[in-house]
């Protein structure tokens, strides 16, 4: 619930409740909002309207005394305050308050300060009368940003100047009105109340008037509008009845002032909120004031807007008539009442008050339209950009970075063209896809996964092989270069090495915001390529860190430390059921459901010092063992060329070949593919158990005593 103060009465007219509920309705919309009166006398027309109400039963001129009764009624009856905000409570400066707009000239400073301390304040003001404690203040006069209010309220927010004016609904997205030849319609108004019985004086001036041309024009209508205030209306009805003269129309209870107005060819008002109504519509308008305090306004609409002064009639009565008849007849020109519409008009914002107050009491509103925004630029920017490949694929010349195995491969494996590719662990990193190409004539793409465990290799071949990905659609896949580890083929069948991304992996399009508002996405793939212009060269993407420097024996044996020794052998055959699991499920479907791939799987060419550990966990017959049966199981299948490195002793007993005790230098990369191209070092089934031999012989008869003896721990 929201809560308006304001008052309306014969005395006071019905201004303030007329603009309160325009600026109440801006503000918040379709909410519920309550009127709290200090008298019932506005109750009825505000029901009416939908709005609620709450009577204080107050004097409206000793607003100060009101205040226990006022914050009573809205915490017990009403429940306006949470427990935190309650009197008598110590209140919580982090809690929202309950919301108030305040219109009275009546209010006080003291006042003020009160309602500040349970409520979030916003005071309409007028005259800027005195100095008081709120949290947003409105005044909407022509005039008001010259007032000094920014000095004043240094720490209140301030929505100053016409744009702010109230404009009740029946106003909105309404057009100006057209100017026409001659005047049939002249609107008299006064707003809510008519305190000084303007209307009936005017209405005996038209009657009295000899020396005015206007008053003698019997194709007017003369409109006279009884506010709601107004205690004229029978004594109005009862004069007009008797004037055959003059056309003359009363309208009173008048629920919609914008079906009166739009068929006005000039308005006689005073000075009020109606005056920004009739200069929305384009009205040529006369106006006068009742009160002192009112002048400054019209002057001021008389200056910016060209709306005619007439004068004060509270002071000067009949030369304020006189003035009035005097403007008609110079409204009875066309080209006159053409410019002053245009001039009233055009003081008036295009979108009026409702545009206006929501950007300067929502903030918060503007922010997230302008986070929504932003979030929408950002989410289509990587749509477009895509640079892990997630929906489509490479744009035409953008610099895309792959670094990251875990992200982009996915998105590789379905929307890059290629026809082979290579799949396995950090052993695969170092190959230059550009010698597929010249040796092989293969388009290839580096899918590797550093540490991969089985099921690694089974998730990357299933986007390989994904009928419905733009990649399938293009070609088939020739070829397929993986490396097994026997050291990782005991783990979980349903293991992977890393935590996965899941939004890149499923078909989950509503997880993918993950990835659509991802800083790293954003920063790091997108806007660094964009300005460094520099992308990778995909041939050799995710090769290891190591420089030539690295491969050597002095930094291989600096950094190793040989493993404790097992006295208790593995069995031979404790591998063998993990290990034939994993080839029955991650590998094995892919092989036997794509006999039109061939499948060049190879043993990497690990150094002595890996066996050396090997042998230390008194598991090597058990590993031997495990490398057969994976051979034996891969080679019943036509459309697998198995390629063993593990056993060539020239690589394998030279340190300087490797960065660590299994990672080999790059040029070897090249020469498998050589060799898979040729056919050296692939083997068949009577192969294996020599292979193994001999491997068996290699590592157990090298000089581990004189290389230990080099490098002292």
């Amino acid at each position: 619930m929201k809560y308006v103060r304001a008052d309306g009465n014969e005395i006071v007219g019905m201004g303030h409740i007329m603009r309160c509920e325009a600026i109440s309705r801006q503000m918040w919309g379709d909410e519920d909002i309550c009127f709290i009166l200090a008298d019932p006398r506005p109750a009825k027309e505000l029901l009416a309207k939908g709005f609620k109400t709450i009577i204080l039963d107050t004097d409206y001129r000793d607003m100060e005394t009101e205040i226990p009764d006022l914050i009573s009624v809205l915490n017990e009856k009403h429940g306006a305050f949470s427990e935190n905000v309650k009197i008598g409570h110590k209140k919580d400066k982090n809690l929202a308050k309950t919301e108030l707009l305040v219109d009275s000239y009546f209010i006080t400073p003291k006042y003020m300060e009160e309602l500040c301390k349970h409520f979030k304040v916003t005071l309409v003001d007028d005259l800027k009368k005195y100095i008081y404690p709120c949290d947003k203040l409105i005044n909407y006069a022509i005039y008001a940003s010259d007032m000094g209010y920014e000095k004043d309220y240094p720490k209140t927010k301030l929505l100053l100047g016409p744009e702010y004016a109230p404009v009740r609904d029946e106003f909105k997205n309404i057009k100006p009105i057209k100017i026409g030849h001659k005047i049939n319609n002249i609107m008299v108004t006064t707003g809510g109340g008519d305190g000084l019985h303007f209307e009936k004086a005017f209405v005996h001036k038209l009657l009295e008037d000899n020396k005015h041309a206007i008053v003698h024009n019997k194709s007017i209508c003369w409109h006279l509008i009884v506010g709601p205030m107004s205690k004229d209306g029978e004594e109005l009805k009862k004069l007009v009845a008797d004037i055959d003269a003059k056309d003359i129309r009363i309208h009173e209870n008048v629920t919609n002032m914008a079906s009166i107005m739009k068929d006005m060819d000039v308005a006689i008002a005073a000075s009020g909120s109606t005056l920004f109504e009739l200069c929305r519509l384009g009205v040529p308008t006369i106006g006068f004031i009742t009160a002192d305090n009112q002048k400054l306004n019209l002057e001021a609409f008389s200056q910016k807007a060209g709306i005619k002064y007439a004068g004060n009639f509270q002071t000067d009565t009949n030369k304020t008539l006189d003035s009035i008849m005097d403007e008609l007849d110079k409204l009875e020109n066309q080209t006159t009442r053409k410019k002053l519409s245009s001039k009233m008009h055009s003081i008036i914002s295009k979108d009026g008050f409702q545009k206006s107050i929501k950007q300067g009491i929502g903030p918060m509103k503007a922010f997230f339209a302008t986070v929504i925004v932003l979030l929408l630029i950002i989410g289509i920017l990587v749509l477009i950009i895509d640079p892990f490949f997630h929906y489509h694929k490479p744009i035409n010349g953008f610099p895309y970075i792959v670094d990251n195995q875990l992200s982009q491969n996915p998105g590789m494996a379905k929307n890059m063209i290629y026809n082979s590719a290579i799949v396995g662990s950090s052993m695969t990193v170092n190959f230059n896809t550009n010698d597929f190409a010249d040796i092989m004539g293969l388009n290839t793409i580096k899918l590797s996964y550093s540490g991969a465990l089985p099921r690694d290799d089974n998730n990357i071949l299933s986007f390989i092989y994904d009928e419905n990905s733009y990649s399938r659609k293009q070609n088939g896949v020739d070829a397929i270069f993986m490396v097994i580890d026997p050291n990782v083929m005991t783990a979980d069948i349903n293991a992977t090495k890393y935590e996965l991304p899941t939004y890149l992996y499923d078909n989950n399009v509503f997880n993918d915001i993950q990835y659509l508002y991802n800083k790293d996405v954003l920063f790091q793939y997108i806007l660094k390529p964009t300005i460094q212009r520099q992308g990778s060269d995909l041939s050799t993407i995710y090769y290891s860190w190591w420089t030539p420097e690295y491969y050597n024996e002095q930094w291989v044996m600096h950094n190793y430390y040989p493993a404790e020794y097992n006295e208790e052998e593995l069995d031979a055959d404790a591998f063998l059921p993990q290990t034939a699991q994993n080839l029955e499920v991650n590998f094995l479907p892919y092989i036997k459901e794509h006999q039109e791939t061939t499948f060049y799987i190879f043993f990497a060419p690990y150094s002595v010092l890996y066996w050396y550990d090997v042998m230390q966990d008194n598991n090597l017959e058990a590993t031997i063992a495990q490398v057969q049966l994976i051979a034996n199981t891969l080679l019943e299948y036509d459309n697998v060329r198995l390629f063993d490195f593990m056993d060539n002793e020239e690589i394998i007993t030279d340190l300087s070949n490797y960065a660590d005790t299994i990672h080999y230098k790059p040029e070897y990369n090249a020469w498998m593919v050589r060799c898979f191209n040729s056919g050296e070092e692939e083997i068949f089934k009577d192969d294996i158990e020599a292979d193994m031999n001999k491997l068996r012989e290699i590592v157990k008869n090298y000089d581990y005593e004189s290389l230990f003896a080099r490098y002292p721990k």
